[in-house]
């Protein structure tokens, strides 16, 4: 019988035997509105991810362009629209309990669960073997927290992953996508309080970004937003000399500090967001 395997990222679904695909998106990043159609958002978070690193990373060159191709070609099966496991007799997901997995989870049942196949579910680390059968139920409230995740405000998704009792990872994930929400005292996220805590000591960009790391957000989203705090209308980090930021691969050299606007940041602390 012929099996497609559906995975977050390529690493997931590498090894194993068939047809593979993966959508390396990091949902619980940027914007994911509704009213788009499974191609027009998968557009919409491509030109989201090429805006997010245009401003701060260096141009593409030619030779690295074709380079970077070829590797898609290789992988092929692995970055595949998974949209296309629906030509399959049987649809196995792999995502994990992470805050990618767990969206990229609503999204994939949200699409294939209304349709004509055998759909199951395996954990990464227990295996093909140990896989299982998609419940109706689960179909159901995946549709449902896929459609508040989406809305305009995210506080019925919020409310309805820790009310739900069919993903028993959903609220933890639901808890760490909380954190990227600004807090109300002072308008910071996460990913900028542990960018405002790295920067602390005169560290290089690079070296900010590697001690402010954290769970599974990936480092492109701590140097876009790194970049927006040294270049936003209240600054709250500075190249050290006192010079323009760079663009890369000049700018991973750069010392930063915090200006003014950034301590008074600081010392008001941090808090997740209630909603």
């Amino acid at each position: 019988m012929d099996v497609a395997h559906v995975g977050l990222g390529w690493r997931t679904v590498q090894e194993l035997p068939g047809w593979r695909a993966a959508w390396p998106d990091a949902l619980c990043w940027g914007p994911v509105p509704e009213g788009m159609d499974v191609a027009e958002l998968r557009a919409f978070r491509e030109e989201f991810w090429r805006r997010e690193c245009e401003a701060w990373d260096a141009p593409v060159s030619e030779a690295n362009r074709a380079k970077g191709a070829a590797m898609l070609a290789q992988r092929k099966n692995y970055l595949a629209d998974w949209t296309e496991a629906r030509r399959f007799a049987e649809v196995v997901l792999w995502f994990g309990p992470g805050m990618g997995d767990q969206l990229g989870l609503l999204q994939a049942l949200g699409y294939l669960g209304g349709l004509p196949l055998r759909l199951s579910m395996a954990e990464p680390d227990r295996g093909f073997a140990k896989r299982r059968a998609v419940r109706d139920e689960e179909i159901a409230a995946a549709r449902e927290l896929w459609r508040l995740f989406r809305a305009a405000s995210r506080a019925g998704f919020h409310e309805g992953a820790e009310r739900q009792t069919v993903f028993p990872a959903m609220a933890g994930a639901a808890a760490g996508i909380r954190e990227l929400s600004p807090d109300y005292r002072n308008g910071v996220d996460r990913v900028q309080w542990q960018l405002l805590q790295a920067a602390i000591g005169g560290k290089t960009v690079l070296q900010v970004v590697a001690a402010a790391l954290y769970g599974e957000v990936g480092d492109t989203c701590f140097f876009a937003t790194l970049w927006r705090m040294m270049h936003g209308p209240v600054p709250l980090v500075r190249c050290a000399d006192g010079s323009a930021a760079p663009r890369r691969p000049a700018w991973d050299k750069k010392k930063v500090e915090l200006t003014a606007a950034g301590r008074a940041v600081m010392e008001g602390g941090w808090a997740p967001p209630l909603a």
